[in-house]
């Protein structure tokens, strides 16, 4: 008797630490069976392809749901090589304390891939206090033409992405909207087609020592608010690398979102301003520009330190 009362004494004040559940998976099929909240799971390495997953769990409708994610079908079409490929969107929705852990050992990665060219490799929707560690996300096999984003986040809040890299070609590695508290610590974004990433409506947005590069497009970051008074946007220790963009930030805005660099390199770039419009909206400290950049940079930037 004395020892039933201690369990259930225990369950009732379970400290939130104590109470995630930890498990590890080998295949995709494990990963997606996996998600829900108060749950950590790890990956070994390798590809988790969700193309995979979808495939099999096609039924011939137009969506599939489960408790803490949905599958969205379009056409079913022959694919790469004549191999039969489902076009899928898989969104993750109303997900609380989840993490996904993966491996990074030397040239060895965990990977989340999907092969659509038009739909994202992942989203997220309501969604809180996720973390994202260590995986590599992108379209693969390489779609020639992408209309699809890497990682799509949608009102949620306290996102964490820590080592993961997001590649293209998919059209922005990173989309939010209506999204707070949102962090990448280590990561990499590179070879987009169109943006590195594009942020509406969110704040709470922190980057730290992260890497952008190689995206080909018109504009490599965009920020659109429809909130009075957004809260600002830090870019920490990050490094800008062969962006032949117009505009750094592309701010579409009634306000004057606070964008602030520190710390931060700019080598090998062909950037002609910092932003499309807004003046003094841009604050930088101890950063370095090098090789072809900013034409104007004094008429657009407020300097806030050497």
């Amino acid at each position: 008797m004395k020892r039933i009362i201690a369990v259930i004494f225990f369950a009732g004040f379970c400290h939130h630490s104590f109470c995630i559940r930890h498990v590890a998976v080998t295949n995709v099929f494990e990963l997606m069976d996996n998600i829900g909240s108060d749950t950590k799971i790890e990956l070994s390495l390798g590809n988790y392809d969700l193309h995979t997953f979808a495939l099999e769990r096609y039924k011939g409708t137009d969506s599939i749901r489960y408790p803490f994610y949905t599958i969205y079908y379009g056409s079913v079409t022959s694919g790469y090589a004549g191999v039969e490929r489902v076009d899928f969107q898989i969104r993750l929705h109303d997900v609380k304390n989840l993490t996904i852990a993966g491996w990074q050992i030397n040239d060895s990665t965990s990977w989340i891939t999907s092969p659509s060219d038009i739909y994202d490799v992942l989203q997220f929707e309501h969604c809180q206090n996720i973390s994202l560690e260590q995986i590599t996300f992108g379209h693969w096999p390489e779609p020639p033409v992408c209309a699809g984003d890497v990682l799509y986040f949608n009102k949620c809040s306290g996102i964490q992405l820590k080592n993961c890299t997001l590649f293209g070609s998919g059209l922005n590695g990173l989309t939010a909207d209506d999204t707070d508290q949102l962090g990448m610590t280590g990561c990499t974004i590179r070879d987009c087609t169109e943006n590195i990433m594009v942020m509406e409506r969110c704040s709470n947005v922190r980057f730290s020592q992260c890497h952008f590069c190689r995206t080909p497009g018109q504009f490599f970051i965009s920020f659109s608010y429809e909130q009075k008074n957004p809260i600002g946007f830090l870019f920490s220790g990050c490094y800008f690398e062969n962006l032949p963009a117009d505009n750094l930030f592309y701010i579409d805005s009634y306000d004057k979102p606070s964008v602030t660099l520190s710390n931060c390199n700019f080598p090998e770039n062909e950037l002609k301003n910092l932003n499309n419009n807004w003046k003094e909206n841009i604050q930088i400290t101890k950063s370095v520009f090098l090789g072809q950049m900013i034409n104007n940079k004094a008429k657009k930037v407020k300097y806030t330190g050497e």
